[in-house]
């Protein structure tokens, strides 16, 4: 029987490819001046051009962004309450299915990335908490998912996206408070009704071929519409894209982080399933909020160099998923680490404790066969090992299989 939110999959002819970052954009443009207003946060042309007779909600005619939307994943937090009070749609979508409660957390939270994230929500008078209220007030759905991840969540240089299990493809906006750590945005979307266990989607995956020169070739030609992006690279960019490629597997190519070449003998070993539970499909559940809130991608990716939170705040959110949002301690993700294994890739002997009081599964194995010992034992390069956390963790009884990479 498969294992809880997991389907039947689907016949790997049939299964989607995974996007390429210029598929991730998508359409752009065909800005209405209202738009254009918005963006830049001039409330009077706004509101003129209201008054004037442009529609509020009409959307963009590239990715189908409206006033709200715009306004609020650029910050203007202020401009937002305004178009609220007029008539705006909270639950207006883009494409992508971003919604401005999303949009809101979103921007208060963006993660550190080589491009500039708008910086205008720094300078409202109204905090993203009063906006999130005032959205929900009026009538959001606290529910809706996101149909893609968000292309601009960290440009082009995903630490987070790719390696670090933050896709955000089906992800709520409780999801999105939870890998913030913010338990006040949490608390306040399940005062609306936020169903607060619902997990990202599994993304579709690269199916290798059996000739790797036709499965070089595909990706060859998915990866041209991205050229000219690559070539306007500055050096330092280039770095920031070599830490990624560092923290994932060296044949990545595409915006999924997965690319053609040829398996080794030991890259194949490395795909075998040690975890005993059944595999994910496309579209399966992914990544928990206990597991976005415990340190997904910490011990697969630099996550921490790009993920920004709520400062020490790893057990408040762990414990309030858990005490108040009814969260499964030892649930799995798409990978099958639990929260015991995010927690251990960090260090993190506090939430360890924690969760082993709450009945975590010390000895639980992922599907790569990492245990939540090896997590803490410096799984991937230049993150050095947590040793007393290692010690810890051998004493509640976890396998160290002693293959330290950054040793």
């Amino acid at each position: 029987e498969p294992a809880r939110g997991m389907g039947t999959g689907t016949p790997k002819e049939e299964e989607p490819k995974p996007l390429s970052y210029a598929q991730l954009v998508g359409s752009w443009g065909g800005l209405t001046a209202l738009l254009h207003a918005v963006r830049q946060g001039h409330t009077e042309a706004a509101v003129a051009l209201i008054d004037g007779g442009a529609d509020i909600n009409q959307p963009s005619g590239g990715d189908q962004t409206q006033p709200l939307l715009i306004a609020t994943i650029n910050g203007q937090f202020d401009l937002a309450l305004t178009l609220l009070a007029r008539g705006a749609d909270p639950n207006g979508m883009s494409l992508a299915g971003t919604t401005p409660l999303f949009a809101v957390l979103e921007r208060q939270w963006a993660p550190r990335a080589s491009y500039a994230h708008p910086t205008e929500h720094e300078q409202q008078e109204s905090t993203y908490l009063e906006v999130l209220r005032a959205l929900l007030a009026a009538g959001a759905d606290p529910d809706m998912r996101l149909k893609t991840h968000l292309w601009f969540m960290e440009y082009t240089f995903s630490v987070l996206g790719r390696a670090g299990g933050a896709n955000l493809r089906g992800a709520t906006p409780f999801w999105r408070a939870a890998y913030a750590l913010d338990v006040d945005a949490m608390r306040l979307l399940m005062d609306y009704g936020a169903d607060p266990n619902i997990p990202t989607m599994k993304p579709p995956q690269r199916r290798r071929r059996d000739d790797p020169a036709e499965e070089k070739a595909e990706v060859e030609k998915e990866a041209e519409g991205e050229e000219s992006q690559k070539a306007e690279e500055t050096g330092e960019q280039q770095e920031a894209e070599g830490q990624v490629a560092s923290s994932i597997n060296p044949k990545m190519a595409n915006a999924e982080g997965e690319s053609a070449e040829p398996e080794s003998e030991e890259e194949e070993e490395e795909e075998k399933d040690y975890s005993g539970i059944p595999p994910v499909p496309v579209n399966g559940p992914s990544i928990y909020p206990i597991h976005a809130a415990s340190g997904v991608g910490y011990g697969q990716s630099f996550a921490a160099n790009a993920h920004r939170h709520v400062p020490d705040s790893w057990l408040p959110a762990v414990k309030f998923l858990i005490e108040e949002a009814g969260a499964e301690v030892d649930i799995r993700d798409v990978n099958a680490y639990t929260a015991l294994h995010h927690a251990a890739s960090r260090g993190d002997d506090e939430l360890i404790m924690y969760l082993v009081e709450r009945g975590a599964d010390v000895t639980v194995v992922s599907r790569k066969g990492q245990t939540t010992a090896d997590m803490a034992n410096g799984p991937q390069q230049r993150t050095p090992p947590y040793l007393e956390t290692v010690a810890l963790l051998e004493k509640l009884g976890s396998t160290n299989n002693h293959k330290c990479v950054s040793c």
